[in-house]
């Protein structure tokens, strides 16, 4: 059984004087794969190092499947599949397959894990009030250049989570970094498949 801390935080409203709140985990920590290795060994017949080769070999493969279209299924785990997009237009004929981006890897899991997680949680409220972090522009601009260097483009659910910020708030924030003379932003392809690209000509230390 596991317990998970949570937190309220004020979700921002568009209406002036309306307020609403979400549940959302607090102080939600990552378990490194060096931890997952060891903790594998002890429950299986795997050594450390063959848990190692595994997954070393399901992300080949998962590159591979998906790189050509393929929906990969682990049994016990879920679904991956890849999410791709490209501007709108008028016309399909003027999109051509340069134009084509990928746009993140979608997984779906399956119900017998949300089943025995669903089974073997609990909550509590944590005893520490909570905000989320407050980064100044440079702070945005510093992450979003580190997460730029190894991809392509930026979602606006990326964008959410590697700025740990709630819907409303990143939406926002991205229209903003799209703004004015030299925006950080260049916002790519329509309203429902949109993402978002540093601006080449912005110079961050």
């Amino acid at each position: 059984m596991g317990t998970i801390n949570y937190s309220w935080y004020n979700t921002p409203s568009q209406k002036k004087g309306q307020k609403s709140y979400h549940v959302r985990i607090s102080k939600a920590q990552t378990m490194q794969f060096d931890e997952v290795s060891k903790e594998l060994e002890q429950t299986t017949m795997a050594t450390e190092a063959d848990v190692k080769g595994i997954v070393e070999g399901l992300s080949y493969l998962l590159a591979h499947r998906l790189s050509s279209g393929t929906s990969v299924h682990i049994e016990g785990i879920g679904y991956f599949s890849l999410s791709i997009a490209a501007p709108t237009a008028d016309d399909p004929s003027k999109i051509n397959a340069r134009q084509i981006k990928v746009r993140t890897v979608k997984f779906r899991p399956e119900k017998k894990l949300i089943n025995e997680i669903v089974e073997n949680v609990s909550f509590q409220k944590s005893a520490t009030c909570e905000r989320s972090v407050t980064l100044n522009k440079k702070s945005v601009q510093r992450l979003l250049k580190d997460f730029l260097e190894i991809h392509d483009c930026i979602s606006a659910t990326e964008f959410r989570f590697l700025m740990n910020q709630t819907r409303a708030t990143a939406y926002r924030r991205l229209r903003e970094l799209c703004k004015g003379p030299f925006p950080t932003l260049i916002k790519m392809g329509g309203p429902h498949s949109s993402v978002y690209k540093l601006n080449p000509k912005l110079s961050i230390d």
